[in-house]
């Protein structure tokens, strides 16, 4: 499991408000809605202003459409084309490191998000990332640093906290993970934070906490809020009976 979080690209969208003459061609580079419709608005973007000192930002927003649609090659081609123009674009690195999080490039995505956090460590996004980095080559405790991070510098979103108690569930500090799980529970009702607290739970072998309403009420509701599979988390914790 992965939880991160994408950019909004609002701001950097002006900058092709502020140069192109078609507003509607910006105007659907910009969006997030609509992919399809947003490669082929900044295509023309791009093939229309060759020489436009905004293009890395629509390199960019075209290789967000492409990674949300799948197409890592072509994402890749595209945030790294942008770097070229514009070495320190934050949203074009950050961007990046989640493309290779999908091809599980774990080392390219550690170096990317490495210069996230270098480009504005005040972003907890950057942290969070890095964190999903460092878990995947499984430097553990540098990765619940970074969740720790993250949720000090943005303490009302749920994620980070979920990812620090995925991973105190894998090295088995138990009540460290229950204590994070409900920490993004309070945050907002998240299906895998729900399913990661009955997993501690039952494997601290707190079974009455389960059924008076931890684990199996748990497994219950995460079912009901968002129908996956389930019995697959518990299968890698080593959960037996599910």
């Amino acid at each position: 499991m992965m939880y991160s979080i994408r950019f909004c690209f609002v701001c950097l969208g002006a900058l092709l408000f502020a140069i192109d003459a078609k507003a509607g061609t910006a105007e659907d580079c910009n969006q997030s809605a609509n992919q399809e419709l947003r490669i082929k608005a900044c295509t023309q973007f791009i093939l229309e202003n060759p020489q436009n000192a905004s293009l890395a930002v629509a390199y960019t927003f075209r290789g967000a459409a492409y990674s949300a649609s799948g197409d890592t090659v072509h994402a890749l081609a595209d945030f790294n084309e942008a770097l070229k123009r514009k070495p320190d674009l934050y949203e074009a690195v950050y961007e990046r490191g989640i493309a290779y999080a999908r091809i599980h490039d774990n080392q390219r995505m550690l170096q990317d998000t490495e210069r996230t956090v270098q480009l504005n460590p005040s972003d907890w996004r950057g942290y969070n990332l890095r964190g999903n980095a460092n878990k995947n080559l499984g430097n553990y405790d540098r990765a619940i640093a970074d969740y720790s991070e993250a949720q000090r510098l943005n303490p009302k979103h749920p994620w980070p906290s979920l990812n620090r108690c995925e991973l105190y569930i894998v090295q088995n500090k138990l009540d460290l993970a229950l204590s994070s799980c409900n920490e993004s529970l309070q945050l907002g009702t998240v299906p895998e934070a729900l399913r990661l607290r009955a997993i501690a739970y039952i494997k601290s072998g707190k079974f009455s906490q389960a059924i008076e309403g931890g684990g199996d009420a748990d497994i219950t509701a995460s079912s009901q809020l968002k129908p996956a599979d389930a019995a697959a988390m518990f299968k890698q914790f080593g959960v037996a009976g599910y």
